[in-house]
C-alpha cells in the first residue's frame, strides 16, 4: 500500500492463492474500498509478512495431507497477537457496509452468532478465526488483543497498522459511499442557523422560523379582515340590485320609485313586500338601494344585467313549456332515464386500491405499470399477527425473552401454520388450489418449498426439531445471524426477524437503531404469493385467499389472539362497507319523503288529506332524485368509465340533499306568487295561466338551483 519494493515471503503462486481465498470477502465488501483494504491487512500480513514470528505463534500441528509434502507437518492453529485499537478501527470502517441482496448489513454474516446488532471488533475477528464455527477458515486462529502497556512473550510485537477511515480517500483506495459509511453522508442541520455560529434562532423561547411564520399568517389574516369589512361597508346599499330589477321590469321600477318618494314624505321607516329572492326583503326604507339611470351603468353592469335577464327568460319559457305539456314531459323523462338506467349492467366496479387512490396519469403510476408489465408485480401477501394469551416474558441465557418464544406457544402456532400451508384449499375450474400452487418459490426449480416468513422456519417448520431444541437459545442464534445453515428456512433463504416479529420497538425507536428482537410480544407469519400483471391469472390466488380469510374468521384458540389480512382484504372490506350502506340509504330516502310531506303539507283538512299533505309531491321528488342517481351511473356504464364505491357511499346522500332542497325552493317560490289572476278562470284558460305562473317560479329560482346543483 505504498511505493517502492514490497518485502514478502510469498511467491507469485502463494499471492494468487491468498487473493483467491479472499474472493468471498471481496464479493461482499468491494462496494466499500476502504473497508476491503483494511480488513485484508491482517490476513496479508499473516500469510506473507517476513516478520510473521513477531506476532504469530503456531499452537497446533498435523501431518501434511499433500503428497509432495509427505513426512512434514502443517499448522492447524496459531496465536495471533494484534492491537485492540487496530481491530476496532477495522471493524469501524466496515460496520455499516450494506449487503444489497439481503437489504441488511454485511456484519450479519461476518460476526457469527452475534449478528450485526451485537458485533464488535473482537467478536468479528473471533468468528473469522473460529475453525469450528466458520467453515471458510482453513485453520484455527486464536486472537490475542493487546492494549498499550501490556506484557507479551519475548520477541512478540502485536500487529498494529494504519487504518484508512471509511470516509477518507487514499491515493490507492477510494472512500466508501454514504450508504456504507455514515460519516461520508453530508451533514444536514436540524435547526435554522441564522448567524452561522451553530446556535438555533429563537424567538420568545421557541423556534424562530416557526414563530415568524405564525406572526406572518396572523398579520395577513388581519389585513384581509380589515379590507373585507371596509369593502362590505362601502357597498352596503347594493345599488346593483335595483338596477337589475329596473332593467328587468320597468313597471316594477316605477312602483318602487313611487313607494320610495311616499316613504320620504312620511319620514318614517317602511318595509317593502318584495318576493323572497329580492335583497330588499325585510329592510328599512333608508337602506333601499340608490336608483340610477341606464346611462350611469358600466359595461360590466350591463353585461351582468343582460345575462341575468336572458337566463331568467330561458328558464321561464322552459318552465311554462313543461307545465303546459306535463304528461309528455313525464313520459319523455322516464324514457330517457330508463334507457340510461339499463347501462348499469355494463358498469365496471373498481375496488382495487391502486385504481382508487392513484391517478392513471401520474408518473409514479405509469412507471409502476411499466415495471409490472415487463417484470411482473411485487408478490401478494397473506399475513397472520398472533399475540400469546396467558404467556409472559421469561429469563434465559441471561436475556429477557418475550412471550412469543415460549415453546408451548410456538407449538400451537406451528400447528396452525402447517394446517394453512397443507390443508386450506379452494376450487377453481374443478382444480384444487393449495398454498403450494400459488406461493412464492424464489429458488424454484432447485427448491420447490414455499417462502414462509415465520420464526418457526428457524426450525424448518418441523415440529420434531422444535420439540428437541432449546427454543430460546436456537432463536437467539438465528436472530443474531439468520444465515447459519441450520437457521435457513425450508425455501433455502433467511427468515427476517423484523418481518417475523412485532412489538420489539421501543417508543420513538427506528428499525435501523438495532432493536432488541428478543422482547417481541407478537409473532407475524407472512405467506408471499406470486403476482401477475395479467389479472386473469390471479383467479387461483384470489380463491385461496378467500378460503384463508374464511378459515381464520372462524378459527378460535384461547391461547392465541389473532388478526390477519390478505392482499384482497381491502377490496373485500370496501365491498362489504358498500353493501352495508344500502339499508342506510333506504332509511334516509324514506325519512326525507316523510319530512317533505310534513314540512310542505297541511293536515287541517282531513277530507283532502292526500292533497293537502302533498304526498305525491314528496314521493315524486324522492323518486326523481333516486332515478337521477341510477341514470347517471348507467350513463357512465355505457361510456365505459369504471365506477368506485364513492357512488354508493356518498353520491346518493349528496344528490338527495340537493334535490330535497330544490323541491323546497321551487314549491316556496310558486307559493309566494300572486295567484289572484286564477280567480274566475276555468278550463283551458286556467291551466294556461297556471302554467305561466309555474314558468315564472322556475324563472325566478331556476338559475340558482342550476348553479347550486
Amino acid at each position: 500500500y505504498g511505493s517502492g519494493p514490497v518485502e514478502t515471503c510469498c511467491n507469485a503462486e502463494q499471492v494468487l492463492s491468498l487473493s483467491n481465498s479472499l474472493n468471498l470477502m471481496k464479493m461482499l465488501l468491494a462496494r466499500c474500498p476502504a473497508c476491503m483494504r483494511n480488513i485484508r491487512l491482517p490476513f496479508c500480513y499473516m500469510t506473507c509478512s517476513p516478520m510473521q514470528t513477531t506476532f504469530l505463534q503456531p499452537t497446533e500441528y498435523a501431518p501434511a495431507t499433500f503428497t509432495h509434502q509427505a513426512g512434514k507437518h502443517m499448522v492447524r492453529g496459531i496465536d495471533f497477537y494484534i492491537s485492540r485499537s487496530f481491530v476496532n478501527d477495522i471493524y469501524g470502517s466496515c460496520r455499516d457496509v450494506v449487503n444489497p441482496s439481503t437489504n441488511g448489513r454485511v456484519m450479519e454474516m461476518f460476526c457469527g452468532k452475534w449478528g450485526a446488532a451485537q458485533c464488535s471488533g473482537e467478536r468479528l475477528f473471533d468468528y473469522l478465526g473460529d475453525y469450528s464455527a466458520n467453515e471458510h477458515t482453513p485453520l484455527h486462529i486464536n486472537y490475542h488483543y493487546s492494549d498499550p502497556g501490556d506484557i507479551f512473550p519475548q520477541g512478540i510485537v502485536p500487529l498494529d497498522k494504519t487504518v484508512q477511515h471509511c470516509s477518507n480517500k487514499l491515493p490507492t483506495s477510494l472512500a466508501c459511499t454514504c450508504a456504507d459509511c455514515q460519516l461520508s453522508c453530508p451533514l444536514i442541520r436540524y435547526t435554522w442557523d441564522a448567524d452561522g455560529t451553530g446556535d438555533p434562532w429563537l424567538m420568545f423561547g421557541y423556534d424562530g422560523l416557526a414563530v415568524a411564520m405564525c406572526l406572518t399568517a396572523i398579520l395577513c389574516n388581519a389585513i384581509f379582515l380589515v379590507l373585507f369589512a371596509y369593502c362590505h361597508r362601502r357597498n352596503k346599499k347594493y345599488k346593483a340590485v335595483m338596477v337589475e330589477r329596473s332593467l328587468r321590469n320597468h313597471e316594477e321600477f316605477r312602483s318602487a320609485f313611487a313607494t320610495r318618494i311616499a316613504q320620504m314624505n312620511q319620514n318614517k321607516p317602511q318595509f317593502t313586500g318584495e318576493d323572497e329572492n329580492s335583497l330588499l326583503n325585510g329592510r328599512p326604507a333608508e337602506d333601499l338601494p340608490v336608483c340610477v339611470t341606464r346611462d350611469e351603468l358600466t359595461v360590466c353592469d350591463r353585461i351582468t344585467s343582460w345575462t341575468q335577464t336572458t337566463v331568467d327568460d330561458i328558464f321561464e319559457k322552459w318552465g311554462t313549456f313543461c307545465a303546459t305539456h306535463p304528461w309528455k314531459m313525464i313520459a319523455l323523462g322516464l324514457s330517457v332515464a330508463s334507457s340510461l338506467c339499463v347501462g348499469i349492467i355494463y358498469l365496471q366496479m373498481t375496488t382495487d386500491p391502486v385504481e382508487l387512490w392513484a391517478s392513471a396519469n401520474s408518473k409514479s403510476r405509469m412507471q409502476k405499470d411499466y415495471y409490472d408489465e415487463n417484470f411482473e408485480p411485487f408478490y401478494r401477501t397473506a399475513q397472520i399477527f398472533i399475540r400469546p394469551v396467558g404467556y409472559s416474558s421469561f429469563e434465559s441465557n441471561n436475556l429477557t425473552f418475550g412471550p412469543v418464544f415460549n415453546k408451548s406457544f410456538l407449538q400451537e402456532v406451528l400447528q396452525l401454520q402447517n394446517y394453512i400451508e397443507h390443508e386450506i384449499s379452494a376450487k377453481v375450474d374443478e382444480e384444487t388450489i393449495k398454498l403450494d400452487n400459488i406461493c412464492n418459490k424464489p429458488l424454484s426449480p432447485d427448491n420447490t418449498n414455499c417462502n414462509i416468513q415465520s420464526i418457526l422456519n428457524y426450525w424448518q417448520n418441523d415440529e420434531a426439531l422444535l420439540n428437541s431444541s432449546d427454543a430460546p437459545s436456537h432463536a437467539q442464534k438465528c436472530i443474531n445471524n439468520r444465515y447459519f445453515p441450520e437457521c435457513l428456512g425450508t425455501y433455502g433463504g433467511p427468515v427476517l426477524p423484523h418481518v417475523a416479529l412485532g412489538g420489539f420497538l421501543a417508543e420513538d425507536q427506528a428499525l435501523s437503531e438495532e432493536p432488541d428482537y428478543f422482547i417481541a410480544d407478537t409473532l407475524v407469519i407472512t405467506f408471499p404469493i406470486d403476482n401477475f400483471f395479467n389479472k386473469t391469472k390471479l383467479a387461483p390466488a384470489l380463491a385461496w385467499e378467500n378460503e384463508f380469510n374464511e378459515y381464520l374468521l372462524e378459527y378460535d384458540n384461547p391461547s392465541l389472539d389473532i388478526a390477519f389480512r390478505s392482499e384482497r382484504s381491502i377490496e373485500d372490506e370496501l365491498e362489504r362497507m358498500s353493501k352495508s350502506d344500502i339499508p342506510t340509504i333506504i332509511v334516509s330516502y324514506v325519512i326525507m319523503f316523510i319530512y317533505i310531506a310534513l314540512a310542505l303539507g297541511r293536515t287541517d283538512q282531513p277530507s283532502k288529506l292526500l292533497l293537502s299533505t302533498k304526498v305525491t309531491l314528496g314521493l315524486g321528488g324522492v323518486l326523481i332524485v333516486l332515478l337521477s342517481v341510477f341514470a347517471a351511473v348507467g350513463f357512465y356504464g355505457y361510456v365505459g368509465v369504471p365506477c368506485t364505491m364513492l357512488i354508493i357511499e356518498v353520491i346518493p346522500f349528496l344528490v338527495l340533499a340537493v334535490g330535497v332542497d330544490n323541491i323546497f325552493i321551487l314549491v316556496e317560490s310558486y307559493a309566494s306568487l300572486d295567484k289572484s289572476e286564477l280567480r274566475g278562470l276555468t278550463g283551458v284558460m286556467r291551466d294556461r295561466k297556471r302554467a305561466q305562473l309555474l314558468g315564472r317560479a322556475v324563472g325566478d329560482v331556476g338559475p340558482s338551483m342550476l348553479l347550486s346543483s
